[in-house]
């Protein structure tokens, strides 16, 4: 079987259908569009190009999320309720704080709160992921955790 490489003039005609079929078959996977490629055009595709061809299509569907990321995603603080209350209830009242960098497809920080329990041993209390470190973001932390502190 001979490979053919699409070009983009040759593939015009076939993104609509190609994007109406994902919208279809939202769970396809890359080797089910080389099939289905394959099947209507008799044009086989790499594994890269399929996979790339539905990242873009569901690009075009949902909009891509580097851009909703940056635009609408400020932080979110996981605590857990018992963490709160076992930190007034048996940790000695100072709070140690640290941050780190993500270095995913999307980075950010991911700062924490952690005290000291009765027996020296570290008591998570919260997390907090956002876009940076910097004084605002860890102020947001802080005042979150201010109504829980002795």
């Amino acid at each position: 079987m001979e490979r053919i490489m699409l070009y983009k003039p040759k593939l015009e005609g076939g993104l609509q259908v190609l994007e109406d079929f994902l919208r279809d078959h939202p769970n396809m996977k890359p080797v089910d569009v080389h099939k289905e490629v394959f099947r209507r055009y008799g044009v086989e595709l790499s594994y890269y190009t399929s996979w790339k061809s539905k990242v873009m299509m569901f690009e075009k569907i949902n909009g891509n999320y580097e851009s909703s990321y940056a635009n609408e995603f400020v932080g979110f603080l996981l605590a857990y309720k018992a963490s709160l209350d076992g930190f007034v209830n048996g940790c000695r009242p100072v709070i140690g704080l640290d941050g780190s960098f993500l270095k995913g497809k999307y980075g950010g920080c991911c700062l924490s709160g952690m005290a000291l329990d009765a027996q020296n041993g570290l008591f998570p209390i919260a997390i907090y992921v956002c876009r940076g470190e910097n004084g605002d973001t860890w102020k947001k932390l802080l005042s979150k955790l201010r109504p829980h502190q002795m």
